[in-house]
């Protein structure tokens, strides 16, 4: 029996994206029992997976696209001859695709939601046009997968869905001293320094700018303190510049991309994470399976906490604050305890061969 094909469609390709690392793994992990196609709306799928891949479908570069080009996106899914589409989704959008999807003759049309909240303030009118394709075209879903039941019930409300939890290489993402000391000889961070990172989009999600104002209050009471932010995204000018308002330049380390995300856990010695709206973030996983403490936000879905590294402050508290919590913390932490989290991370059922396992069986069936 031939494997079944399954086209796994997301809008964009970040290289250092949640979503992106969540299908990167996916096909790395279940290749062999899958025949997978990645498809980009509107960028190019630059990224070494082992399948084939396609995009930009919409020449525009505008994911508005979806709308005034189906015709486009219809021929596409047509030609690519799917028994599968797996759409990435993190608002109603993803209905309007699954409809697309139907008319291109898929017969089974997944929207799996990766977010708790939906677009900032300036996003009104994709958050409109998103709102309407959920209520318009829902039933051109046959499947709903969320990666967390916040994420579900943002986007499903009391509809049924099924949770695929994230999985990851345990192995890979454990605490490892000899990276630690490796990367931050690089980075140029002496031991005795305090080195508080992130990473993720630079994006109004992953609030990018509250970041660099908690660093700044942490800079004051931890002069020894240092900051490394890593991934892009739209928001890179704005918040270099704002580095730069606050003479902070020699005190954050900025890297735009990196294959490695693993060495810069076992590097930090705490990793800010305050996102506006997030679903079951793979770095906040993967954090903990290095025993990095997490200073989350609220907006974190409580299925996060697998550790007692992670907290959960609230966004409307100030930076000053989150940086006197952070400051108060330090004290307790030891590198020592942390290559026991690895065991908690496997034994809480986060070892991706069995998480993506199940995903790749409910694929089911075969091309015909």
């Amino acid at each position: 029996m031939p494997n079944p094909r399954v086209m796994i469609l997301t809008n964009r390709w970040y290289e250092s994206g949640g979503v992106e690392n969540f299908i990167r793994q996916l096909v790395r992990e279940t290749r062999d029992s899958v025949d997978y196609v990645v498809v980009s709306l509107i960028t190019h799928v630059e990224d070494s997976l082992p399948c084939e891949k396609v995009g930009p479908v919409i020449p525009s570069g505008n994911i508005s696209g979806i709308y005034s080009d189906s015709g486009r996106i219809i021929r596409t899914l047509q030609g690519q001859h799917c028994d599968v589409i797996h759409i990435q989704a993190s608002n109603g959008s993803a209905f309007y695709l699954a409809h697309l999807a139907e008319r291109a003759g898929i017969p089974k049309r997944i929207v799996h939601s990766h977010n708790a909240g939906g677009e900032t303030d300036s996003d009104a009118i994709k958050k409109l046009m998103g709102s309407l394709s959920s209520a318009v075209y829902s039933r051109a879903a046959t499947d709903l997968w969320a990666c967390s039941r916040n994420a579900g019930e943002h986007l499903f409300g009391n509809r049924p869905f099924t949770v695929f939890m994230n999985g990851i290489d345990i192995a890979k993402y454990a605490f490892s001293k000899e990276k630690r000391v490796c990367l931050r000889h690089e980075l140029e961070v002496g031991e005795d320094s305090f080195l508080l990172g992130s990473i993720g989009r630079i994006s109004k999600q992953k609030n990018p700018l509250f970041q660099v104002r908690v660093f700044h209050e942490l800079k004051r009471l931890l002069p020894n303190a240092r900051f490394c932010m890593v991934g892009s995204g739209d928001m890179e000018q704005e918040v270099d510049g704002f580095i730069d308002s606050l003479s902070l330049s020699d005190d954050i380390i900025r890297v735009k991309k990196t294959s490695d995300a693993a060495s810069f856990y076992s590097a930090f010695d705490g990793l800010l994470f305050p996102p506006v709206f997030e679903g079951l973030s793979f770095v906040g996983i993967e954090a903990q399976c290095s025993g990095l403490p997490v200073y989350g936000s609220e907006a974190l879905p409580r299925e996060l906490k697998i550790t007692d590294r992670i907290a959960f402050w609230s966004l409307d508290e100030s930076p000053s604050a989150w940086a006197e919590r952070i400051a108060s913390s330090v004290g307790s932490l030891s590198i020592d305890d942390r290559p026991r989290y690895s065991d908690v991370l496997r034994d809480a059922g986060f070892d991706r061969k069995t998480c993506f396992a199940r995903i790749a069986k409910s694929y089911g069936g075969a091309r015909a």
